[in-house]
Formats: structure tokens, C-alpha cells, sequence
């Protein structure tokens, strides 16, 4: 079995994929603030449904969130890159359709 190399995606990476305003939310978004801060725990809970830990909630707000959220994302673009340069020609076109099927500007970033 071959180990796969992966890498945090960076946030440049991360914003291809989703809007300024839920990057900057997740960048900044910790227990502590999401207390603290009504407006960032409002614009969290009402258009994401982020909550805290233990409030049964499936998308908590935790300590370093954004390190995670890097971390995941980069081990899912190594992957589908190593899936994909595996293949050739249509195979890879096919691949990549079946990956990502609304994200066609995601080519490239592999």
C-alpha cells in the first residue's frame, strides 16, 4: 500500500469552492466566539446551522475549525488528484465528472 502525501489546502484553494463570506466565517469562528459574538453566532447559526458542541447540532462550531476544515479539504483534493492522474484521456474526463459533477472549475486545481 502506498501512503499518500497531503497538504492543508490553502485558503485560496478553499475559496474557489465556496463564498467569501462563509471562508471568513469559518476562519474565524471558535467556541469563544461564537459566545461572545452575537452577530458572527446569528449569521452562524440562521444561514450555515452552525451551533456548539453538544447542542445537538451535526455542524458544531470547535477549537480550531479552520485547521480542520484545511486539513480535510487538502486530503480530498490529494486524493482526487492522485485518482485522477492515475487515469488517461476519457477515463480522467470521467473521473473527474463523477468527483466533482457541478464543479467543473476544478479541473485545473488537479
Amino acid at each position: 500500500m502506498r501512503r499518500l502525501r497531503t497538504r492543508p489546502t490553502t485558503e485560496a484553494e478553499i475559496r474557489r469552492f465556496h463564498l467569501p463570506e462563509y471562508v471568513n466565517l469559518i476562519r474565524n469562528l471558535t467556541p469563544k466566539s461564537y459566545t461572545n459574538d452575537v452577530v458572527l453566532r446569528q449569521k452562524a447559526e440562521d444561514d450555515h446551522g452552525i451551533g456548539l458542541l453538544g447542542d445537538d447540532n451535526d455542524c458544531p462550531a470547535f477549537d480550531r475549525l479552520w485547521k480542520y476544515c484545511r486539513g480535510y479539504a487538502g486530503g480530498s483534493l490529494a486524493a482526487a488528484r492522485t485518482l485522477v492522474n492515475g487515469a488517461s484521456g476519457s477515463h480522467r474526463r470521467r473521473i473527474v465528472m463523477f468527483l466533482f459533477p457541478f464543479r467543473s472549475h476544478i479541473a485545473p486545481m488537479l
